[in-house]
């Protein structure tokens, strides 16, 4: 059976004209201003590529949240930049319920709450002594020391936190008598009443440390911390690094202040900067 050609037939030179062109054909044969179906057909190629290639990402994506298996090809190239924005993700939001304190646990602190400070703490203690004490005169007398030995009424406060606890009538095990925890031998080497210390209102206590203080020439250069632990070493230590020993581990005094010394475990020497650390 013998065919036609079709090549002298308008039909297919439109056809051939609008299946290899990029423009297309009307059916006179013009120009028209639309794509050809050449055109046509990249363009349909290329929207089912970007539609495969979405939904693909979104299988990948999902793959990798829900740790399902897939035999996508593209999951090798993407999966590393998927996980980092996974984990990105996560991390973000678990500093923000750090931050934030979302997890609603009613143990946190309020921070609306303010706390005072530790000088704001010590004004409070010394006005409660003051007032239990009846003495009224004790927190002036604490400023008037303060100023002759060119230091802080808080500097006071602190030496009378750490060695009494705010107690004038306290004794220690050791002998050691009132706020100031001053014992016998330092007392009558100042010219302090021993016996009658802890029977005396905070002011009278504080007119004893005066003579303490006065009695080994304290000029304020040295911390009152070393004035407690090693007052005859102070004019030796003035401007000793803080690393400097005072007391050797296994010494008397080592033995009987473990709260002085130094390293993690308190197994260190007793050094300047543990015992300025302990007062301060």
């Amino acid at each position: 059976m013998a065919f036609k050609s079709s090549r002298g037939n308008p039909s297919y030179s439109r056809f051939r004209t609008e299946a290899f062109s990029n423009v297309g054909s009307t059916s006179s044969g013009a120009a028209s201003s639309g794509p050809g179906l050449a055109a046509r057909t990249k363009a349909q190629n290329r929207t089912r590529s970007m539609s495969a290639r979405g939904n693909q990402d979104q299988v990948d994506l999902r793959a990798i949240i829900l740790d399902e298996p897939t035999d996508s090809p593209n999951v090798d190239r993407d999966v590393d930049y998927n996980q980092k924005m996974v984990s990105d993700m996560e991390a973000w939001k678990k500093a923000i319920q750090e931050d934030t304190q979302v997890n609603g646990d009613p143990t946190e602190p309020d921070s609306t709450t303010e706390v005072p400070t530790p000088n704001e703490t010590f004004a409070n203690l010394a006005e409660e002594l003051a007032k239990s004490a009846n003495d009224p005169t004790f927190i002036s007398a604490v400023k008037d020391l303060a100023k002759k030995y060119n230091t802080t009424p808080n500097k006071v406060y602190s030496i009378i936190n750490h060695e009494s606890s705010w107690d004038p009538a306290v004794i220690n095990e050791r002998g050691y008598s009132g706020l100031f925890q001053i014992g016998k031998v330092p007392a009558e080497e100042a010219g302090i009443n021993y016996a009658k210390l802890s029977t005396m209102t905070p002011t009278q206590q504080v007119a004893e440390y005066d003579k303490y203080l006065s009695r080994w020439s304290y000029d304020g250069s040295v911390s009152l911390g070393l004035m407690q632990a090693a007052p005859g070493l102070a004019s030796r230590l003035k401007g000793s690094p803080p690393a400097t020993v005072v007391y050797a581990v296994d010494s008397d005094e080592w033995n009987a202040n473990p709260k002085w010394r130094s390293g993690p475990e308190g197994k260190g020497p007793v050094t300047l900067g543990s015992i300025n650390n302990f007062y301060d």
